[in-house]
C-alpha cells in the first residue's frame, strides 16, 4: 500500500513535466510547419513553456493552446524570407509539367496508344503555368499546406485530360514521354525544396538541441498520408477516365 502510495505521489509529481512536454511537441510541430520561424527562436519559446512548467504554472492557462501560440509568435516574430514567386512558379510548373507527361505516358503505356504533340500541347503548357502560380499564391500565403504539395501537382496535373490527344503533330513513343517526365517531375521537386527556407535545428535556451520535438507523430502522418491519398486516387481516375 505504502509503495501504491509513493507512486501515485511520483506520478503527480511528474504530471506537469508530462504535460508540459506535450505541450512542447505540439508547439514544435505546430511552429515547424509555418516553415519560416528560425530553429533558434522555437527553441527559445519551448524553454519559456518549460520555465512556466517548472513554477508550477500550466502552459495552457498562461499562452493558450499550442498551435495558437505558434499561429501568434509566427505572426508577431521575424521570419524567414520566403525565395521570389518566378523562382517557386517555375519549380512547380516543371514538376506539374513532370507529372502531366508521367500520367500520360503511363496511361498510353497501359493502353497502348501514342503520345502526339501540337499546338494544343502549348496551351495545356500555359495552363499549368496557370495552376502553378496558383498553387504558389497559396502557399505562400500559409506554408502549413506544404505535405499536400506532391499529391496536389499530381491533382492538378490530371486536369487537363492526359489522356486526351494533344493534337496531330508529331508521335512520340510512351517509352520516351514517361522517362522524360519521370525526370522533369524530380527536378521540380529539386528545384522546390531547395526554395524552401531553412529554419535550421530547434535550440533551446541553454544551447541544447530540441529539434526531435517537431518530427512528425505516427498519427499526424497517418492522417496526412491518408488525406494525400485522395488527390492521388482522382488523378489516376481521372487519367484513365473512371467516372465519380
Amino acid at each position: 500500500m505504502r509503495r501504491e502510495i509513493e507512486r501515485e505521489h511520483e506520478s503527480q509529481e511528474d504530471f506537469p513535466k508530462v504535460r508540459a512536454h506535450r505541450y512542447s511537441r505540439e508547439f514544435a510541430g505546430s511552429a515547424r510547419s509555418f516553415r519560416r520561424l528560425p530553429g533558434r527562436r522555437i527553441g527559445a519559446a519551448v524553454s519559456e513553456i518549460e520555465a512556466i512548467a517548472r513554477a508550477g504554472g500550466s502552459p495552457e492557462r498562461v499562452l493558450g493552446d499550442p498551435a495558437g501560440h505558434a499561429r501568434r509568435l509566427a505572426a508577431r516574430e521575424p521570419t524567414l524570407p520566403l525565395p521570389s514567386f518566378p523562382r517557386c512558379v517555375l519549380a512547380l510548373s516543371v514538376a506539374l509539367l513532370g507529372a502531366f507527361a508521367v500520367l500520360g505516358g503511363l496511361h498510353r503505356l497501359t493502353t497502348g496508344g501514342e503520345f502526339r504533340l501540337g499546338l494544343s500541347g502549348l496551351v495545356v503548357a500555359a495552363l499549368l503555368v496557370v495552376m502553378a502560380a496558383l498553387l504558389v499564391g497559396g502557399y505562400r500565403r500559409d506554408q502549413r499546406c506544404s505535405p499536400m504539395m506532391l499529391p496536389v501537382v499530381f491533382w492538378l496535373a490530371s486536369l487537363p485530360e492526359p489522356a486526351e490527344s494533344l493534337g496531330s503533330g508529331p508521335a512520340v513513343p510512351p517509352g520516351l514521354v514517361l522517362p522524360v517526365g519521370a525526370v522533369l517531375l524530380v527536378s521540380g521537386a529539386v528545384l522546390w525544396l531547395a526554395t524552401l527556407p531553412r529554419p535550421g535545428r530547434i535550440v533551446d535556451s541553454d544551447g541544447a538541441d530540441r529539434t526531435e520535438l517537431a518530427r512528425p507523430t505516427p498519427r499526424s502522418v497517418v492522417i496526412w498520408g491518408l488525406i494525400s491519398v485522395v488527390p492521388l486516387v482522382f488523378a489516376a481516375a481521372n487519367t484513365w477516365g473512371v467516372p465519380f
